[in-house]
């Protein structure tokens, strides 16, 4: 056992940063060389903040850190989707100091597909995960929007990045990796998913008004229509018939860290379980808004591009999901996940 005297303590808590209680960043995008974007964010408080990196844009995985549209239409997103767990670890937080900031730098052209070229927009916005009082356990939410960039792309360059990232990220149709116990789990999984979507559409499209109104803020026929299909197309994707997206059992892309649980990459249709999904959460836990296994493969599912293609807006939990705006939570993955499980445990 370490004994420390109090002038020990003391000058450990003299060295320890102060930690921000009403934080607040800045976010600056910068263009790079031809598709890479250069993101400054800013700690203009006159205090340290500690700030998850795990799937936000101080993130090295390719999870979304910025927007980008053509013309209007927004360019579809062919990154990667995280669920995160309560696992995160002090390395996994990055602290910025009162008054300066961090740079990262990414290639929107791996995650987006602008081989066509030409004049794009591109943006961040979102919520940025932050260790309250500095302690990692107990997180809180600050929303951010950078400064909106118009950028020249060019279309073969782009296309090189592009189809490396995705030659890595390649999908395979043979999952020999799940084997004994994790196929059981996968198989047990599937099952579940089928029972909760089948369920959820119910709920959406004939459940009390009350339970829609909690979610999506809205039980109006067009949200209703919205989430039901969403969840008849994951009750018919997993059917027997229904061919199933492809499942991983190890972590095929290195992203199974910084508490990632599970992750999905929505354009080729496959989901990864990390080894904390297996080792723990429970199959199915029918209490009230308990994140189980099930819970997880739901809010995986609805990232699909055959289901929702669902995003997460850097935003986790019960509480902070049904805080989100209506037009978030319609495309949002754990909203749904919670409403889900909700519907099928009758909360």
């Amino acid at each position: 056992m370490k004994l420390f005297t109090v002038a020990t303590l003391v000058t450990l808590a003299a060295a320890a940063p102060s930690i921000a209680p009403n934080p607040k960043v800045n976010v600056k995008l910068e263009m790079q060389e031809n598709s890479k974007v250069k993101a400054t964010v800013s700690n203009p408080t006159g205090e340290s903040i500690k700030i998850l990196k795990t799937g936000s844009i101080l993130d090295s995985a390719p999870v979304q850190k910025a927007s980008v549209s053509n013309e209007g239409s927004k360019v579809a997103f062919e990154g990667i989707r995280v669920f995160m767990g309560p696992q995160a670890e002090e390395s996994n937080f990055q602290i910025i100091p009162a008054g300066e900031s961090v740079e990262v730098t990414f290639d929107i052209a791996e995650i987006y597909n602008l081989s066509n070229g030409g004049s794009f927009d591109v943006q961040s916005n979102g919520q940025l995960s932050y260790a309250k009082s500095g302690d990692i356990t107990k997180l809180g939410y600050i929303s951010f929007e950078s400064n909106k960039l118009n950028t020249h792309v060019d279309g073969a360059a782009a296309a090189a990045s592009y189809s490396s990232f995705h030659q890595m990220m390649k999908r395979e149709t043979i999952q020999s990796d799940c084997t004994g116990s994790k196929l059981t789990a996968i198989q047990t999984a599937s099952k579940n998913i089928r029972d909760i979507a089948t369920k959820a559409a119910e709920g959406a499209r004939s459940g009390p008004a009350k339970k829609m109104t909690e979610y999506f803020e809205s039980a109006s026929q067009q949200t209703r229509n919205v989430v039901a299909g969403a969840f008849d197309k994951m009750a018919k994707l997993y059917s027997t018939s229904g061919g199933k997206p492809d499942v991983y059992c190890t972590d095929r892309a290195s992203n199974c860290q910084g508490g990632v649980v599970a992750y999905t990459l929505p354009s080729q249709n496959y989901i990864v379980y990390c080894p904390t999904w297996f080792s723990s959460y429970q199959p199915l836990d029918r209490t009230c808004r308990k994140v189980d296994q099930a819970h997880i493969a739901v809010h995986e599912s609805t990232h699909l591009s055959l289901v929702k293609g669902t995003s997460d807006y850097n935003t986790y939990g019960y509480a902070n999901s049904i805080n989100l705006p209506a037009s978030q939570n319609l495309n949002h993955a754990d909203t749904y996940a919670y409403f889900a499980h909700d519907t099928l445990s009758g909360c």
